[in-house]
């Protein structure tokens, strides 16, 4: 017994060490990299709504809890909320840190679902899939909401089996609620909760009818006075594109590999890997025990998170957003969760330790010649867009997308109430870029002169 104490306190040890080096290694990178400027749909989710709140146009209530596209964020408000609260303003890369503060959480709870024996190999893959540096660690509408609607789905459904347990019932209710106004995706642990508390014949009836009661409620919430998008397609759009569909989902589940082959190779080796998993489940360890282990609903509720991004997105009939990164966090962790059941199962334990490390040191060693190279880039484009964007609003259409004019005296406004104090950027930074809508070099000496004085 001491041995085996002894053997778990330096798994513990070595966990921690390695959890706190990724974690070192991801926050230098956001506050190398991250910017206080706003990005795509941070000019209105983030800056809009908070001008809204000022001038009271918005009641507090609208500014947490209206639609923004198919989702109420929030989540991501509460955040901006509290920070206006205390500072008076927002500042974009305090948002970055507390989205790390959230991806550090998730792949704590996703380390815990990989059985205490293991801790060292599940922090690895953990480390290795998830906290590796990315253009979209830099963007806090690309981070926060899809971190949160993992992070909280999850640990709902971890404590799913115990709401006999009234503490455990008010923070599986409470993290359901928090999954669900993260984004539209997360309405999907209601049903995956509903289906397990279902299928759990031992548990009294009183908690089962108290927590899908109470998840009832926040659909019923969520869909009051909802406006559906009529520029985005039918979410059964995927239905009648079937090949297009199977690709999609193919590049979907595989992009955050990011290696340099052929993604048609990438797709089968990801679907036949997915396939081989489906094969030792059935045949050596038993779907029963998949469904009756602590990792059934959360497995269930991640891989259910990847196909909302297929109803949603093949009807846009562009490829290209399978690979989105901002995705990657649902792929990731169908995979931690899909590898961690192998490992609790003793099935290719020694296999999988020598894959994660490999992995891991895939994943990092990637960061410099590949992630880097991305943050600089995204990093120059905010800068080029933010800039633009206040010294030519009046004709300025943006880089990405065209800017609604409305977003762009949004911006203005802000900066004038002191609501939002843009990064201070210096001719040094802006030389290395390239300025598509100035149309020669004196236009950008002009700028460089506006700027440094």
């Amino acid at each position: 017994m001491l041995k085996m104490n002894i053997i778990s306190s330096k798994g513990m040890i070595a966990s921690t060490i390695l959890l706190m080096l990724s974690t070192v290694i991801l926050g230098y990178t956001i506050d190398y990299y991250g910017i206080n400027i706003p990005y795509n749909d941070d000019y209105n989710q983030q800056l809009g709504r908070l001008l809204g709140l000022h001038e009271g146009r918005l009641s507090l209530a609208s500014f947490l809890f209206d639609q923004h596209n198919e989702h109420r964020l929030f989540t991501t408000h509460i955040f901006t909320y509290l920070e206006y609260l205390i500072t008076g303003s927002v500042n974009l890369k305090t948002q970055l840190i507390i989205s790390l503060i959230i991806k550090v959480v998730l792949c704590c709870t996703l380390i815990s679902f990989c059985s205490k024996s293991n801790r060292v190999l599940g922090t690895f893959l953990c480390c290795a899939l998830l906290m590796v540096p990315s253009h979209v660690s830099i963007w806090v509408g690309g981070s926060i909401q899809y971190y949160s609607v993992v992070l909280f789905g999850l640990l709902s459904l971890k404590y799913i089996n115990q709401i006999d347990n009234q503490k455990y019932l008010v923070i599986s209710i409470c993290c359901a609620f928090l999954a669900i106004f993260s984004m539209i995706s997360g309405i999907i642990v209601s049903l995956v909760g509903c289906i397990f508390l279902f299928l759990n014949k031992k548990m009294t009836a009183t908690p089962k009818l108290i927590w899908g009661g109470s998840n009832a409620l926040f659909l019923l919430f969520y869909f009051l006075n909802y406006s559906s998008i009529s520029h985005h397609p039918s979410i059964f759009a995927f239905l009648e594109a079937p090949i297009f569909t199977i690709n999609f989902s193919g590049v979907l589940l595989s992009a955050f590999w990011e290696v340099v082959v052929p993604r048609y190779l990438l797709v089968v080796l990801t679907i036949l890997s997915m396939i081989y998993w489906a094969w030792v489940v059935i045949s050596k360890i038993g779907v029963n025990k998949l469904f009756s282990s602590q990792l059934g609903a959360p497995l269930l509720y991640v891989l259910l998170l990847s196909f909302s991004v297929i109803a949603g997105r093949v009807g846009f009939e562009y490829l290209g957003t399978a690979s989105a990164p901002k995705y990657f966090v649902f792929t990731k962790s169908v995979w931690i969760l899909g590898l961690f059941f192998l490992i609790n199962s003793g099935e290719f334990k020694k296999t999988l330790s020598t894959v994660s490390v490999v992995l891991f040191s895939y994943f990092f060693a990637s960061t410099y010649y590949m992630h880097i190279p991305k943050m600089e880039h995204f990093q120059k484009q905010k800068l080029n867009e933010g800039m633009l964007s206040v010294l030519f609003k009046d004709d300025y259409k943006g880089i990405a997308n065209p800017r609604p004019k409305r977003w762009l005296g949004t911006l203005s406004d802000t900066i004038a109430l002191g609501l939002y104090r843009p990064e201070i950027i210096t001719s040094r930074q802006l030389e290395p870029m390239e300025f598509t809508d100035l149309q020669n070099d004196a236009e950008l000496d002009v700028l460089i002169q506006v700027i440094d004085s």
